[in-house]
């Protein structure tokens, strides 16, 4: 399943202003900032600003300063001050939203993006960096909208075309994400995230060899990256090579015996080829040697649930909460096990938890759903769904679940 959880292509902020006619201390402290010396830098522009406090670059300078040392607050005020003196400052409405973005305030950093679009359609950095801001919230074709508008203005960049990748897939437009991640690693191949997008779309249209090849080339770009490790043994298992698979995860124990998530990768290998006993057999050792690794008990528990050992799967899953109580994974997958069970009540009570903790996770929203369904209670049902909604606007699956739970209303 392709998700926007972690989107590591960056936001980008724009540089240090410089004076035509300089003073003493702005000179200096400019020439401070230029060397990264940022601590030394600000006590000037403090000075310099005491005799000009109209500058608009001075206080751009030093929240820019303020900004590379972590002091977000202190930046916020000083580009607002830049903004108030000269209201067509595009450089620090991009900014200035480049640190609510920091600050996790996306509703604060949308406006401005959108003012310096105004002020200048065809700054990169104002598309581009409000575009990935809406692929953040979960607004994608309103982010696809503005990284195209990116891309009008710099067709070969990279990032804005990994980005486009990313959320075609996220959209299930797979043609056009396997064009921009290819075009992304025809302007940069050595670059591990691109490939292992493109490797992600064609193991959902189960283009498994397609889809192994782009994993190894990720994978020789960043060997000790535990995600692309794992989808390239999911996907040995889910194209019938379940041997390559094992003889992979065997390969990496012999040099990292140490990583106990390769036992676990292993023994749900095992599990995925229904080799149940010897799952059962690899975990327990595990569990012998590090009786408080709770992802031994999760991974128990998900053998015997699909043994239909419903008793067994339980008893892990409440191991895993006794060791880690706020362990969403183990409070979903009791919920599910009451869901097989046809016990919904009991269900709703965990899956209730998990979106407590994480409104954003989709499995537990459309469970949690479909059990008030289940007992009759469509408006709670169509209630939990409208919640994430609020959230992802574009998921198609829950505007059909509102749908069908919404007819039981009238």
């Amino acid at each position: 399943m392709i998700t926007l959880k972690k989107i590591l292509i960056p936001f980008f902020l724009l540089a240090l202003s410089i004076q035509p006619v300089l003073a003493d201390e702005f000179d200096d402290a400019l020439f401070l900032s230029q060397n990264k010396q940022y601590d030394s830098a600000i006590p000037l522009y403090k000075k310099y600003l005491d005799t000009n406090p109209n500058d608009e670059k001075a206080h751009y300078n030093l929240a820019f300063s303020y900004f590379e040392i972590g002091n977000y607050v202190e930046a916020v005020s000083e580009y607002e001050k830049a903004i108030k003196i000269n209201p067509e400052y595009v450089k620090a409405y991009i900014n200035l939203g480049f640190v609510y973005k920091f600050m996790k305030q996306s509703e604060q950093a949308i406006p401005l993006f959108i003012r310096a679009i105004e002020l200048d359609p065809k700054l990169w950095e104002g598309q581009y960096n409000l575009g990935k801001t809406y692929l953040e919230i979960g607004q994608v074709s309103q982010g696809i909208e503005y990284l195209k508008k990116a891309t009008e203005i710099d067709p070969d960049n990279f990032n804005t075309h990994s980005l486009l990748g990313l959320a075609h897939s996220y959209l299930k437009d797979y043609d056009s994400g396997i064009l921009h991640f290819k075009r992304a690693i025809a302007i940069k191949s050595d670059d591990f995230y691109v490939h292992l997008g493109l490797g992600n779309i064609y193991r959902e249209q189960k283009n498994y060899p397609l889809a192994i090849a782009e994993y190894q080339a990720a994978r020789k770009l960043a060997p000790d990256n535990s995600e692309i490790f794992v989808s390239l043994i999911n996907t040995y298992n889910e194209s019938g090579r379940s041997k390559e698979a094992i003889n992979e995860i065997k390969n990496a124990l012999n040099t990292k015996p140490e990583n106990l998530d390769l036992y676990i990768l292993l023994a749900n290998t095992y599990r995925k080829n229904k080799n149940y006993d010897q799952a059962i057999v690899s975990l327990k050792k595990l569990i012998a040697k590090n009786p408080d690794y709770s992802r031994s008990y999760l991974t128990l528990g998900n053998v015997f649930r699909d043994l239909k050992k419903y008793n067994e799967a339980i008893y892990e899953y409440m191991k895993v909460i006794k060791l880690s109580p706020d362990n969403s994974d183990a409070w979903f997958y009791i919920g599910a096990v009451y869901m097989d069970l046809r016990d919904y009540s009991e269900a709703g009570n965990y899956l209730k938890k998990v979106v407590e903790k994480n409104p954003k996770d989709t499995e537990a929203v459309i469970l949690l759903a479909k059990s008030n369904a289940e007992n009759g209670k469509y408006a709670q049902a169509v209630e939990v769904l409208k919640n994430y909604q609020n959230l992802d606007t574009e998921n198609q699956e829950i505007r059909n679940l509102i749908a069908q739970y919404g007819k039981n209303l009238h």
